[in-house]
């Protein structure tokens, strides 16, 4: 973070995309192993949760802005898609709680 606040300079951060997706198999939710539950989650949550906590001091500080791209998949469900469906819902809820928890900060 440090690293990335010298290099900015006075500049400031004023913008984070967040657009990571992989999908690791097409199954049955019943017969999907949950190593492919636990790759959805790792890139597609965590990874996006990991960066964007990493981010928010300096955004906050210029009052930038986060764009993160999602999936349909995380609003309704698609069969065969219910590892990368509940990864990209846990995405979409995490992403619009902090919208409402930021919004103070504008």
């Amino acid at each position: 973070l440090l690293d990335t606040k010298a290099k900015l300079g006075l500049k400031g951060l004023w913008g984070l995309v967040n657009n990571a997706g992989v999908c690791v198999n097409f199954g049955d939710a019943e017969l999907s192993l949950m190593s492919n539950y636990r790759g959805c989650m790792e890139v597609n949550f965590f990874g996006t949760l990991t960066v964007t906590k990493s981010f928010l001091p300096l955004l906050r500080q210029s009052k930038g802005r986060i764009v993160t791209i999602s999936s349909p998949a995380g609003d309704q469900p698609f069969p065969c898609l219910a590892a990368y469906g509940a990864s990209k819902a846990a995405l979409n809820l995490f992403i619009n709680t902090l919208r409402h928890e930021l919004d103070p900060w504008g």
